[in-house]
């Protein structure tokens, strides 16, 4: 596989689909410092069961032409080799978080219709500094999302305020919400990168309800995976559930939903723009609070550094 040029309307370099998914998939990352290893990169764009030569064949190509550089086995986009030691610390990191998260996550899948615990943000990437928070993604029971996300929510503002950053629990969805409507970069890798810490048979429900994520993603990162198999109070849990699980609990569920509805309408003054669902998703099945954008934030970092290698080396390459 090699880059081609069009040499008849425009000295631009015509960037073949292999190639233009390595760059996309380093630029992303580059906006957080963290350059890939090139095992992973094979990883993650080579298609199920297929070989990854042709993934191989590109990175060499883009490394001849001098688009990507590659060192002790990592491969970049920015210049500054700083970033390599960076994320080597981080993922250091991580691994002293990884056991407080299982703790957790332990706890967390003790609350009443708890049925998956998953880690996203950069924790799920193998990295953690000293700005980094714990994210968990959570899965509920059907019909009782509100009721689970405002015990959740009051169990964590009691916390010390030090230990808030390892619950940060901003993303809830139910079993019969998985499909995730945003489709882009962003969501794509979160999907990619998901690592379950309790009921990781939905993860790969999550996967087989978004299979636009393989677009970006053709193979999701493989892992060993710690999982917490039962409750730490599964005998409180299940009598919470039996004794929530009526016209008590549906009660109860109808009013934090509209309670919650109402709060955020009024404090973030919502509009039905699509930018503030992005950010702040609230319906019955699904409950998403990013108050900051950081999804749009992220895509036009990485829009921006698109744009600076096209102007740099003449290409044609887009998101």
């Amino acid at each position: 596989m090699s880059l081609q040029f069009d040499c008849t309307s425009s000295p631009r370099k015509i960037l073949g689909a292999t190639e233009s998914s390595i760059l996309r998939l380093l630029m992303y990352f580059d906006v957080f410092q963290y350059p890939l290893l090139q095992t992973e990169v094979l990883q993650l764009l080579s298609p199920p069961n297929q070989s990854s030569a042709p993934i191989q064949e590109a990175v060499e190509n883009l490394v001849s032409n001098n688009m990507i550089l590659r060192e002790k086995g990592f491969l970049r986009i920015r210049e500054d080799a700083a970033c390599i030691e960076r994320r080597i610390k981080g993922n250091i990191e991580a691994e002293k978080y990884f056991k407080k998260a299982k703790s957790i996550a332990g706890v967390l899948s003790s609350f009443p219709f708890v049925r998956s615990v998953m880690l996203s943000g950069s924790l799920s990437k193998g990295y953690m500094d000293k700005g980094s928070d714990v994210d968990f993604f959570i899965i509920t029971e059907k019909g009782r999302l509100w009721l689970c996300r405002s015990l959740l929510a009051f169990a964590r503002k009691i916390l010390p305020g030090p230990l808030k950053k390892f619950c940060c629990i901003n993303y809830f969805i139910d079993t019969s919400s998985l499909s995730i409507p945003d489709k882009n970069f962003f969501t794509a890798t979160e999907l990619a990168f998901l690592y379950p810490v309790y009921g990781d048979e939905w993860l790969a429900a999550i996967h087989s309800n978004n299979e636009w994520f393989r677009d970006f993603y053709p193979s999701p990162i493989k892992r060993n995976h710690f999982v917490q198999k039962t409750p730490y109070l599964s005998l409180l849990k299940g009598f919470l559930e039996w004794a929530l699980g009526g016209k008590l609990g549906g009660w109860l569920e109808a009013k934090f939903y509209n309670f919650m509805k109402d709060r955020w309408q009024k404090r973030y003054n919502l509009k039905n723009d699509g930018v503030s669902d992005v950010n702040i998703r609230t319906n019955k099945n699904v409950s998403k609070h990013h108050e900051k954008g950081h999804q749009f934030i992220v895509l036009s970092k990485v829009q921006e550094l698109v744009k600076i290698f096209n102007e740099r080396h003449l290409t044609n390459l887009s998101l």
